[in-house]
């Protein structure tokens, strides 16, 4: 077994050996930017991705990788949409040993009833990073932003990189808030199953005829006339609506101009 020890004076170092200076760190995004490999739609079928610096295995399980490093936008062509199906295509950041080489990387997803997504290859020759995801609507020639899901957080996929053997466990965050966000939608779609379900047709137009029959009552008292009769009735067939038909029969002569005067207890009958 090697042992190594970096740097020493008058010692040849390979890239293998340079790399053990990053034994300490977890692989991912490492948000130098702050908004690392931001991506957004193009015209028709492009995406552009932004600058970012990511740090990758060089292999499986190995000790120490690479830094790489997007310095700026890249532009990718996306494969026309299929007819019939959708598909998932995805952005990638790929280390390859055999061409000493590593980059961003389109990779083209299957078209079919239920798409799924790319999975990062991991060997002894190569180490890939997903970043994002494209959904690819079939029969549609553009890409929207609502069509690019990110994958940084996912750290089975990305994660973000970490420089202490301290570690950020952004699953947990990322699993935590995509469980909040199917609860609260599948809460929302029960509370609206069942507002619905208590406004069917019958129960809808019930409610209307009810709020009818309270706005005629309202127009109904919109003019009323109070109409006082002494010592006198008039017939129900000669009632007009609208009005309220009293007869004042606790009568006190007031001794001026023969007037009546009403009673405390207010002397009324309705008629």
């Amino acid at each position: 077994m090697a042992q190594k020890c970096f740097p020493l004076n008058d010692v040849d170092y390979l890239a293998e050996d340079l790399r053990l200076f990053h034994a300490g760190r977890t692989v991912g995004v490492m948000q130098v930017t702050g908004n690392d490999f931001h991506t957004v739609a193009g015209a028709g079928m492009q995406t552009i991705v932004g600058k970012g610096v990511a740090y990758l295995l060089t292999q499986i399980d190995g000790l120490g990788g690479v830094v790489y490093a997007n310095t700026d936008n890249v532009v990718f062509n996306h494969d026309a949409a299929d007819a019939l199906f959708n598909r998932y295509d995805a952005i990638i950041i790929r280390y390859d040993k055999e061409t000493n080489a590593c980059a961003l990387k389109l990779i083209k997803g299957t078209p079919s009833s239920e798409p799924t997504k790319y999975i990062p290859k991991r060997s002894e020759t190569e180490y890939e990073l997903v970043i994002k995801y494209v959904y690819i609507v079939a029969g549609v020639g553009t890409i929207t932003n609502s069509d690019i899901k990110d994958a940084i957080l996912n750290e089975e996929l990305c994660g973000i990189a970490v420089d202490t053997l301290a570690k950020i466990p952004t699953k947990q965050y990322d699993d935590q808030m995509k469980s909040w966000i199917s609860n609260s939608q599948a809460d929302f779609k029960k509370w609206f199953d069942h507002i619905k379900n208590q406004l069917t047709e019958d129960a809808a137009g019930n409610l209307q005829n009810q709020i009818n029959s309270l706005n005629n009552k309202v127009n109904d008292l919109k003019d009323i006339f109070i109409v006082m009769e002494e010592d006198s009735y008039i017939p129900p067939e000669e009632r007009k609506i609208g009005r309220l038909y009293f007869n004042t029969t606790d009568r006190v002569e007031s001794g001026f101009n023969n007037e009546i005067r009403v009673s405390p207890n207010m002397g009324l009958k309705k008629v």
